[in-house]
C-alpha cells in the first residue's frame, strides 16, 4: 500500500501543484521549480540508514561514495558498512554504465557486465520474480509505464481524488538562509496527514481487504483515520541547495524519519542521503578492461536462491 502511495504522489504531485506556490514568492517558486542539475556532473554522497522493528535485530548502513553522469555513461563506488543480524560487513561495490552496458565488481576488483539488450532481459526476469510480492512491477515504474498501477483496485479513484485536493495540505516548501551563496529550498511531506486525505480512502481499503473484497466508504474512512495515526511524525524532508545565478542544484539532502505504532509492534526507519553535485563537462567514464557476463552471473545467483 505505502509502495502504491508513493508512486501516486510522484505521479499526481506535479499536475496538483502546478497552481500552488506554498507560500513562497513568486521569484522564489520560480526558481525551485525551474532548478534542475547539471547536464554533465560530478557527486560525492554519504547515505546512512538504521532500521529498527519489534523482535527484530537492528539492521543498517553507513556508506560514502562518489561518481560521474554524462550523457551516456554513469559510475558509481560506494563504501561503508552494512549492518544485518547483529553483525557488521565492509561493502566496496562499483557500478559503470557506458553506452548502454552496464558493468558490476562487487569488491572493487572484479567485474561483471553485460548489454544493454542483456540487462534488459535480466531486469524483466528479476521484475517477473518480484511481481508477486507486489502491487505494482518496479520496473514497469522505473520505465515510465504506469498502467500496472493505474490498474490496481481503487488507485484510479485515489488519483482522480488525489489531483483535486490541495498538496499544501500534506506538504510545505519554505526557503531558509543562503548557504555558502546558494539558495536552500526546504520541502516536507506529512505522511500522516496525506494518508489521513479522504481521497486515498479507497485505496488504503482496498490494500488491507485484497483485490477480491471491498470496504463501505466508512469503513474505509475508519481505517484511514487509524492509519494517519499509527503513522503519525513520519516525514519525507528534502532540502535543495540552488545556484541562484545558474539555477542548478549544488547539493541535494533526503531525510526520511519513518514511525510505526500499532500497538505492541513497533517500526522505525531513519534514512539520510546527502549529495554533493558539481559541473563535470568532459569527464568521461570507461568501462573495465575485462569483465565476465552479469547475465550468468545472475542466473547463477538466482539459481542459489
Amino acid at each position: 500500500m505505502l509502495f502504491s502511495l508513493l508512486a501516486i504522489v510522484a505521479v499526481v504531485f506535479p499536475v496538483a501543484a502546478q497552481d500552488e506556490t506554498f507560500g513562497l514568492s513568486a521569484n522564489d517558486w520560480t526558481l525551485f521549480q525551474s532548478s534542475q542539475v547539471p547536464e554533465n556532473f560530478a557527486y560525492d554522497f554519504t547515505t546512512q540508514l538504521g532500521l529498527d522493528i519489534s523482535n527484530v535485530d537492528n539492521m543498517g548502513w553507513d556508506f560514502s561514495g562518489s561518481g560521474l553522469v554524462g550523457s551516456s555513461s554513469f559510475s558509481t563506488a560506494i563504501n561503508g558498512t552494512l549492518t544485518s543480524s547483529g553483525e557488521d560487513s565492509p561493502i566496496a561495490v562499483q557500478v559503470r554504465a557506458v553506452d548502454g552496458s552496464l558493468y558490476l565488481s562487487p569488491d572493487g576488483v572484479e567485474w561483471w557486465g553485460g548489454t544493454e539488450a542483456e540487462i534488459t532481459e535480466m531486469l524483466t526476469s528479476f521484475g517477473s520474480m518480484m511481481g508477486g510480492s507486489l502491487p505494482v512491477n518496479p520496473m514497469d515504474i522505473a520505465s515510465g509505464d504506469m498502467s500496472g498501477l493505474m490498474s490496481q483496485p481503487g488507485v484510479m479513484e485515489a488519483i482522480m481524488g488525489l489531483s483535486s485536493i490541495d498538496p499544501a495540505t500534506f506538504t510545505t516548501i519554505t526557503r531558509l538562509a543562503d548557504v555558502n551563496g546558494n539558495a536552500h529550498f526546504q520541502t516536507t511531506l506529512d505522511i500522516s496527514a496525506l494518508i489521513s486525505s479522504p481521497a486515498l480512502a479507497p485505496l488504503i481499503g482496498t490494500a488491507a481487504m485484497g483485490s477480491g473484497a471491498q470496504m463501505t466508504a466508512e469503513q474505509s474512512a475508519q481505517l484511514s483515520a487509524a492509519m494517519a495515526g499509527m503513522f503519525s511524525g513520519s516525514t519525507i524532508t528534502v532540502d535543495q541547495y540552488i545556484d541562484p545565478a545558474t539555477g542548478e542544484i549544488q547539493q541535494i539532502t533526503l531525510t526520511i524519519a519513518f514511525a510505526m505504532n500499532a500497538g505492541p509492534d513497533t517500526a522505525a526507519i531513519d534514512l539520510s542521503f546527502d549529495i554533493l553535485l558539481s559541473d563535470a563537462d568532459g569527464a568521461t567514464v570507461e568501462a573495465p578492461a575485462t569483465f565476465q557476463s552479469l547475465n550468468e552471473g545472475m542466473n547463477a545467483l538466482t539459481g542459489g536462491m
